[in-house]
């Protein structure tokens, strides 16, 4: 039976520029895992090493989220998405959403289950592509695209405090190649 993945656009470009593939498989782990066969650039972003669904992805089937052992049915799509995730409680009744945006990163906080306040903006004009806390660690991550310095990647211990960039990841000496964005 083939199905059809339908994938968030940041991993277009490793599909070679298709944000909807067809695969083979009768369940969405097959399925998951004959995409990965067919477009390795996708191994490890979607599965994690153990071959389930990576922490900060959700996997869906008809409007509802989809375990790797459910079988599908002749008309069923399979929906990755990245999950709206990283932050932290600042408190039990407390809540953190990190907002990365072509125009920087907005942190906002409050209450569980009501609305929230800005309490930040930061990489004003940039691009933040991603922007997530480590649970392990406490630190704070994002990765940020300027427009004419390239993609880099900072840390910070609190996401509204001073952030610092950080070696990202860098091609070996003497290969021709640049990363456009983390």
């Amino acid at each position: 039976m083939t199905t059809i993945i339908n994938l968030p656009t940041p991993l277009k470009d490793r599909t070679g520029g298709r944000d909807e593939v067809e695969v083979s498989g009768a369940t969405v782990g097959q399925c998951l895992e004959a995409l990965e066969r067919d477009y390795p650039m996708l191994e490890g972003w979607i599965l994690d090493d153990r071959g389930q669904i990576r922490q900060h992805v959700s996997v869906f089937v008809g409007g509802a989220k989809a375990p790797l052992d459910q079988r599908l049915d002749d008309d069923d799509e399979i929906y990755v998405l990245q999950a709206i995730s990283g932050g932290a409680p600042d408190s039990a009744d407390r809540s953190e959403l990190l907002v990365g945006t072509k125009k920087g990163l907005i942190v906002l906080r409050g209450p569980r289950g009501e609305p929230m306040d800005t309490v930040g903006r930061m990489f004003p004009g940039q691009v933040v592509e991603y922007a997530m806390r480590d649970p392990r660690t406490g630190l704070y991550y994002a990765s940020v695209t300027h427009g004419q310095f390239g993609p880099h990647v900072y840390v910070a211990p609190d996401p509204v405090g001073e952030w610092e960039q950080v070696d990202g990841p860098a091609f070996p000496p003497g290969i021709d190649a640049s990363i456009d964005r983390v």
